[in-house]
């Protein structure tokens, strides 16, 4: 007997007295990209929250110790320039013009990135 790709031999299996059972029928095929959907779904959650964590640890939470003021993840702050202090406010601290960059290619391109994917997930 020939073998096809998503078929299985029963008789040869013993278990009914058909011949072959197409997987495709049952939809295997569409209940795996149903549990691998699901998989996606939860790590792009944890990632979305855990930029969140992140970026809250960055830009709200400041730590004084011997070297100085750090922030949340541990980078050194200085007084904010001009520009940063009329959007941030007067008193705010910050670690830098490349961090700030960085913060916010990651953040934006983090959410970016994750509602793409969502929305992939859900149109198929």
């Amino acid at each position: 007997m020939e073998k096809l790709i998503g078929q299985i031999d029963l008789k040869k299996l013993g278990y009914c007295k058909k011949s072959r059972l197409d997987l495709s029928k049952f939809g295997l095929f569409a209940s795996v990209m149903a549990i691998i959907r699901k998989i996606i779904t939860i790590l792009l959650t944890v990632w979305i929250i855990a930029v969140f964590a992140c970026g809250f640890l960055a830009y709200f939470v400041t730590s004084h110790n011997d070297a100085g003021i750090c922030d949340g993840l541990g980078r050194h702050l200085s007084e904010a320039p001009i520009l940063a202090r009329i959007f941030f406010g007067q008193d705010r601290m910050w670690a830098g013009w490349s961090w700030f960059i960085g913060d916010m290619a990651i953040f934006w391109g983090s959410l970016a990135g994750a509602l793409g994917i969502f929305s992939l997930l859900d149109s198929k």
